[in-house]
């Protein structure tokens, strides 16, 4: 839902790990988000998991998605996965 998609760019959006974020794709209830990154990955990760807000999604589960760029001056697209709680 729109509160849904609202409620994880707020999220996102508040980690300070996370220099930006933007939208790349919303196709019924998965969403892609890419992200430009101030910190590392791992600590990107940690930081969503933390909040509580987002889980780790299952391989194959179907219920969200994430597209991070891992850093700085590094482009190299990584995909982490997860799913609103």
């Amino acid at each position: 839902s729109l509160e849904e998609y609202a409620r994880v760019n707020r999220y996102l959006e508040g980690i300070t790990a996370i220099e930006s974020i933007g939208l790349r794709q919303l196709q019924d209830d998965i969403a892609v988000f890419g992200l430009r990154l101030r910190g590392s990955l791992d600590n990107v990760d940690r930081a969503i998991r933390l909040g509580g807000v987002l889980l780790p999604a299952e391989r194959g589960d179907q219920m969200g998605q994430g597209a991070l760029v891992s850093g700085p001056g590094d482009t190299r697209p990584v995909v982490l996965s997860y799913r609103l709680r």
